[in-house]
């Protein structure tokens, strides 16, 4: 038996055959390939601090307001993230910033704190998010550009016990 650890979702797919040796058999056709597990959790306390931190990250070049209107589960109150995204490099990628909480948005989300952390590090899709529940947009038009907008190519991992 081998045991791999690792954060690459995809990484069966290099392996010749894929089943690993418990010879469970799930329903309708499918042999257990791996045992998974939902491991580091991440929690954003201070939203607007961690944009304003991570202000050098790239994403797709767009000129564009969202706001967050989250509930904050451990301080039991409502909070406001309102994050431009505007082009920058000749408009190859933009760059989010925090902007006033009354400033006028192309879209609003409401969420959760938990949620809104999940999103911002790049843990899960919005579009699961939206399809799950757990964030109602303003306008559902948007769904599909705020999907590829905070879309992350590698999701947070970590081989640290603790």
């Amino acid at each position: 038996t081998i045991v791999l650890r690792t954060g690459e979702e995809d990484f069966y797919h290099i392996l010749p055959s894929a089943q690993d040796i418990s010879d469970n058999y799930i329903d309708f056709g499918f042999l257990q390939t791996n045992v998974s597990a939902i491991g580091t959790m991440y929690k954003v306390i201070d939203p607007k601090h961690f944009v304003s931190a991570t202000g050098y990250r790239d994403f797709l070049p767009v000129d564009l307001t969202i706001a967050f209107d989250y509930y904050d589960e451990l301080a039991h109150q409502d909070g406001t993230l309102v994050i431009e995204f505007k082009p920058n490099d000749g408009g190859k990628s933009s760059s989010w910033t925090v902007v006033s909480d009354d400033a006028s948005c192309d879209v609003r989300l409401k969420c959760c704190l938990a949620d809104l952390s999940s999103l911002l590090m790049g843990s899960c899709r919005l579009s699961s998010l939206v399809r799950l529940g757990s964030f109602e947009l303003s306008d559902t038009a948007y769904e599909d550009t705020l999907d590829v907008l905070f879309y992350c190519k590698q999701k947070p991992w970590t081989n640290t016990d603790y």
